[in-house]
């Protein structure tokens, strides 16, 4: 099964970022960001940059934030006071893309995008020290079927 992506969702890398991992030069990093979203540019309908937000150093990585499968958004709990990530994308999912949104409903969830795979077929959630087994089983009832 070949997957067709309409849309990419993107956020600078914030000056904060280099207080957050400072082996990691931000200048090349942002030189390599730039090159991604013109890459995705080429290859996707539709690239939505988000903007910087420097109270959040991790924020360019959005793929932590929501597990989407089938125009269904679940907004993630991910580690850490990340909050205010989550918020941005919630709002880009829903009022920019129409999305259905569904939140975690487990209290003491936690679920991070980049623990999840979707193959076509089936969702693997990976259990680490930022997505828990609760979190897991928000994934498994908000996408119940995946057909």
């Amino acid at each position: 099964m070949a997957f067709k992506y309409n849309y990419a969702i993107v956020q600078k890398i914030p000056q904060s970022f280099s207080q957050k991992y400072p082996k990691i030069d931000i200048e090349t990093a942002r030189a390599e960001h730039e090159n991604l979203v013109e890459i995705l540019r080429q290859s996707f309908m539709d690239v939505l940059e988000i903007d910087v937000e420097e109270r959040h150093p991790t924020s360019p990585f959005v793929d932590d934030t929501a597990v989407i499968i089938n125009n269904i958004a679940l907004m993630c709990n991910p580690y850490g006071n990340r909050q205010g990530e989550i918020s941005a994308i919630r709002q880009t999912l829903k009022r920019q893309l129409g999305m259905k949104v569904a939140e975690i409903s487990i209290d003491g969830a936690q679920l991070e995008g980049s623990d999840v795979l979707f193959t076509g077929k089936e969702i693997i959630v990976g259990i680490s020290t930022h997505t828990n087994e609760a979190g897991a089983t928000c994934v498994a009832k908000t996408f119940p079927s995946t057909r």
